[in-house]
Protein backbone atom coordinates (compact mmCIF):
# COMPACT_ATOMS: atom_id res chain seq x y z
CA UNK A 1 0.00 0.00 0.00
CA UNK A 2 1.16 3.45 -0.88
CA UNK A 3 1.53 6.26 1.42
CA UNK A 4 -1.12 8.63 1.96
CA UNK A 5 -0.42 11.89 0.18
CA UNK A 6 -2.65 15.19 0.43
CA UNK A 7 -2.79 17.43 -2.60
CA UNK A 8 -1.72 20.93 -1.32
CA UNK A 9 -1.74 23.81 -3.42
CA UNK A 10 2.06 25.82 -2.84
CA UNK A 11 2.30 29.16 -3.88
CA UNK A 12 -0.94 28.55 -5.99
CA UNK A 13 0.38 25.18 -7.91
CA UNK A 14 -1.34 21.84 -6.67
CA UNK A 15 1.10 18.90 -5.78
CA UNK A 16 0.88 15.95 -3.91
CA UNK A 17 3.11 15.55 -0.61
CA UNK A 18 3.17 12.07 1.47
CA UNK A 19 1.63 12.88 5.03
CA UNK A 20 5.53 11.94 6.50
CA UNK A 21 6.97 14.95 5.27
CA UNK A 22 4.23 16.97 7.42
CA UNK A 23 5.34 17.16 11.31
CA UNK A 24 5.01 20.52 12.50
CA UNK A 25 1.78 23.24 12.10
CA UNK A 26 2.91 26.16 10.02
CA UNK A 27 1.29 29.66 9.81
CA UNK A 28 -0.95 29.74 6.73
CA UNK A 29 -1.32 25.61 7.28
CA UNK A 30 -4.98 24.67 6.79
CA UNK A 31 -6.62 20.87 6.31
CA UNK A 32 -10.39 21.41 5.50
CA UNK A 33 -11.78 17.43 5.81
CA UNK A 34 -9.48 14.63 6.97
CA UNK A 35 -11.64 11.75 5.61
CA UNK A 36 -13.07 13.31 2.09
CA UNK A 37 -11.43 16.74 0.70
CA UNK A 38 -7.50 16.55 1.68
CA UNK A 39 -6.63 19.94 0.15
CA UNK A 40 -4.16 22.10 1.93
CA UNK A 41 -3.46 25.58 1.59
CA UNK A 42 -0.15 27.20 2.87
CA UNK A 43 1.59 30.59 1.27
CA UNK A 44 5.05 28.44 1.55
CA UNK A 45 6.71 28.50 -1.31
CA UNK A 46 7.22 25.00 -1.42
CA UNK A 47 5.98 21.41 0.51
CA UNK A 48 8.92 21.10 2.51
CA UNK A 49 7.90 23.66 4.19
CA UNK A 50 4.81 22.27 5.03
CA UNK A 51 4.97 21.11 8.94
CA UNK A 52 2.12 20.08 10.77
CA UNK A 53 2.70 16.61 12.84
CA UNK A 54 -0.75 16.92 15.25
CA UNK A 55 -2.61 17.21 11.80
CA UNK A 56 -0.77 14.20 9.65
CA UNK A 57 -1.38 12.10 13.14
CA UNK A 58 -4.82 12.19 12.90
CA UNK A 59 -5.49 11.24 9.64
CA UNK A 60 -3.09 8.01 10.42
CA UNK A 61 -5.38 7.37 13.18
CA UNK A 62 -8.87 8.06 11.32
CA UNK A 63 -7.06 4.94 8.96
CA UNK A 64 -6.41 3.10 11.65
CA UNK A 65 -9.91 3.74 13.58
CA UNK A 66 -11.65 2.79 10.23
CA UNK A 67 -9.77 -0.56 9.93
CA UNK A 68 -10.85 -1.88 13.34
CA UNK A 69 -11.55 -5.41 13.19
CA UNK A 70 -12.73 -7.67 15.48
CA UNK A 71 -12.95 -11.83 15.63
CA UNK A 72 -15.52 -12.92 17.73
CA UNK A 73 -16.44 -16.95 17.76
CA UNK A 74 -13.58 -17.22 15.07
CA UNK A 75 -15.82 -14.92 13.20
CA UNK A 76 -14.16 -11.28 11.61
CA UNK A 77 -16.37 -8.19 11.88
CA UNK A 78 -15.97 -4.33 11.10
CA UNK A 79 -15.17 -2.50 14.02
CA UNK A 80 -14.91 1.33 12.61
CA UNK A 81 -16.89 3.83 13.82
CA UNK A 82 -20.02 3.87 11.61
CA UNK A 83 -19.94 -0.59 12.61
CA UNK A 84 -19.85 0.35 16.46
CA UNK A 85 -22.93 2.52 16.40
CA UNK A 86 -25.02 -0.07 14.62
CA UNK A 87 -23.84 -2.16 17.07
CA UNK A 88 -25.29 0.07 19.82
CA UNK A 89 -28.30 0.68 18.23
CA UNK A 90 -28.93 -2.92 17.65
CA UNK A 91 -27.81 -3.67 21.39
CA UNK A 92 -30.46 -0.86 22.68
CA UNK A 93 -33.14 -2.15 20.61
CA UNK A 94 -32.94 -6.25 20.81
CA UNK A 95 -35.50 -6.85 24.23
CA UNK A 96 -33.75 -9.73 25.74
CA UNK A 97 -30.06 -11.63 25.06
CA UNK A 98 -31.90 -14.46 23.65
CA UNK A 99 -33.17 -12.87 20.83
CA UNK A 100 -31.10 -12.56 18.43
CA UNK A 101 -30.29 -9.83 15.15
CA UNK A 102 -28.99 -10.66 11.60
CA UNK A 103 -25.01 -9.59 11.40
CA UNK A 104 -23.07 -9.16 8.00
CA UNK A 105 -19.46 -10.24 9.25
CA UNK A 106 -16.47 -8.68 6.76
CA UNK A 107 -16.25 -11.71 4.68
CA UNK A 108 -20.36 -11.01 3.77
CA UNK A 109 -21.46 -14.01 5.56
CA UNK A 110 -24.60 -13.36 7.66
CA UNK A 111 -24.61 -14.24 11.78
CA UNK A 112 -27.30 -14.22 14.09
CA UNK A 113 -26.03 -12.21 16.93
CA UNK A 114 -28.15 -11.83 20.31
CA UNK A 115 -27.60 -8.22 22.27
CA UNK A 116 -24.69 -10.22 24.54
CA UNK A 117 -22.57 -10.87 21.49
CA UNK A 118 -23.01 -7.44 20.27
CA UNK A 119 -22.24 -6.10 23.26
CA UNK A 120 -18.67 -8.13 23.58
CA UNK A 121 -17.95 -6.80 19.67
CA UNK A 122 -18.88 -3.42 20.24
CA UNK A 123 -16.35 -3.44 23.98
CA UNK A 124 -13.38 -5.02 21.64
CA UNK A 125 -13.92 -2.47 18.85
CA UNK A 126 -14.15 0.19 22.03
CA UNK A 127 -11.25 -0.95 23.47
CA UNK A 128 -8.81 -0.74 19.92
CA UNK A 129 -11.00 2.90 18.66
CA UNK A 130 -9.43 4.06 22.60
CA UNK A 131 -5.64 2.63 22.58
CA UNK A 132 -5.43 3.97 18.87
CA UNK A 133 -6.69 7.64 20.09
CA UNK A 134 -3.83 7.72 22.64
CA UNK A 135 -1.06 5.62 20.59
CA UNK A 136 1.84 8.09 19.69
CA UNK A 137 -0.50 11.42 20.31
CA UNK A 138 1.71 14.33 19.57
CA UNK A 139 2.95 16.62 21.95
Amino acid sequence: MSELRLKVLVAGVETLVPVSQLTEKSPGVYVKNYKSDMTVDTTAEDASDLLFATDAWKIDRQTAVDSIEVTYNGVVYQGDETSQDRMSRAINALPDTTTTVPWVAKDNSVKNLTKTDLQAILLDAGTQQSQIWNTGRPT
